[in-house]
């Protein structure tokens, strides 16, 4: 213990993050009344910057920079950028998972069982990413642009993957639904998922996760910070190069003013502490 008090020192928590139970609970019954009231896709768009565990992700390790990045740039794309981006990996593969969210009352058929042209055109927009990301100079301009260069990401392969957030599960659900559920599978490609709104629910696995907005060529700044966001060591390298997360901790909606004061004096704190030489010991604790 006496390395570890060297290396960094805990302090005494005034006010505790939101619990998991607590903050998912809540963020269902929002999600819900969300989904039947919303009015366009900005608000369904916001939603999920503020709470991103909803979102689904590759399994693999913690994604790159410990956030979602919300409507990420692909350089020299001139149509219609994802809504999300995770940059996940494993030893081996630089995985990103592109979201695509489109309105949760847009329907996938018509009553004739052939898809929509709202469907087609959100399917498609998914084609024009993987035609972008299958060209080797553009994955060279995705690597410089979100950082992926050097130390590690060296000589990793490249596998992105597709996601589709679309309409509702009752369209499933009628006389037709096994046969709408085989069109729906049949028109995914190999490395896409296309999914409802309903099958978002907030995973625990995420509950640190950020939401950060992409700076050209220099890093990322955050826009979200989830009431149930823990900080300790672990949190301070996971978000190495994340910029303004105390001004996200002032936007945050859920944090009581004690948690919010506490987390202004102490993110500074962890940030410090990572950019200090030497080692850096990381641990399970966390404030």
């Amino acid at each position: 213990m006496s390395l570890l008090n060297l290396t960094f020192k805990m302090a005494d928590i005034p006010s505790p993050p939101m619990s998991w139970e607590d903050y998912a609970k809540r963020v269902e019954l929002e999600w819900s009344g969300l989904l039947a009231s919303a009015s366009n896709e900005s608000e369904v768009q916001r939603f999920l910057e503020e709470h991103p565990s909803l979102l689904p992700t590759a399994d693999s390790h913690c994604p790159y920079p410990g956030a979602v990045i919300s409507q990420p740039k692909l350089q020299g794309l001139t149509r219609r950028v994802p809504d999300f981006m995770w940059i996940c990996s494993n030893s081996v593969t630089i995985i990103p998972v592109l979201i695509e969210i489109e309105h949760p009352k847009k329907m996938w058929y018509n009553g004739k069982g052939d898809p929509t042209a709202e469907f087609t055109q959100a399917v498609n927009q998914l084609r024009i990413w993987r035609t972008w990301m299958e060209d080797s100079d553009n994955q060279n301009v995705f690597r410089s642009y979100y950082g992926l260069r050097g130390g590690n990401w060296r000589g990793m392969a490249f596998k992105p993957r597709y996601v589709l957030i679309y309409g509702r599960r009752a369209e499933f659900e009628s006389g037709k639904s096994a046969a709408l559920k085989h069109l729906r599978r049949s028109s995914q490609l190999d490395s896409e998922e296309f999914m409802t709104f309903d099958r978002l629910r907030p995973n625990r696995l995420f509950s640190d996760f950020l939401s950060v907005r992409a700076r050209d060529n220099q890093g990322f700044e955050a826009i979200s910070f989830p009431a149930c966001v823990k900080i300790g060591p672990s949190f301070s390298a996971l978000l190495d190069g994340v910029k303004d997360i105390t001004a996200a901790i002032s936007k945050s909606p859920w944090l009581t003013p004690e948690r919010r004061q506490f987390l202004i004096d102490r993110v500074p704190y962890w940030e410090n502490w990572r950019d200090l030489p030497g080692l850096k010991i990381r641990t399970g604790e966390s404030e």
